[in-house]
């Protein structure tokens, strides 16, 4: 998705979403879910849609995952350089 590196932040615990940083960040009720599992390849993928995954079938939003991107490359940190001033 055009971003240098990402983690998820919960592992598939069951109801972090709820609760993460004191908020509720949870897809709402009425919000079908759609897909789980997904897994993208380390490459130029640019969308979730490049991504391969599963149709959901009895997922509750409890259950959603927290992703977090960055443009920083955590591997790589070469192209950080330290601010001036």
């Amino acid at each position: 998705m055009n971003y240098k590196d990402g983690e998820i932040l919960n592992g598939g615990e069951k109801g972090f979403c709820q609760n993460w940083k004191g908020k509720d960040v949870c897809g709402y009720a009425g919000q079908p879910v759609h897909y789980y599992h997904y897994q993208c390849e380390e490459d130029e993928k640019t969308t979730l849609a490049d991504c391969s995954r599963y149709v959901a079938e009895s997922f509750e939003h409890s259950e959603d995952v927290i992703v977090k991107c960055s443009m920083v490359d955590k591997k790589d940190a070469s192209d950080i350089a330290p601010m001036k001033g």
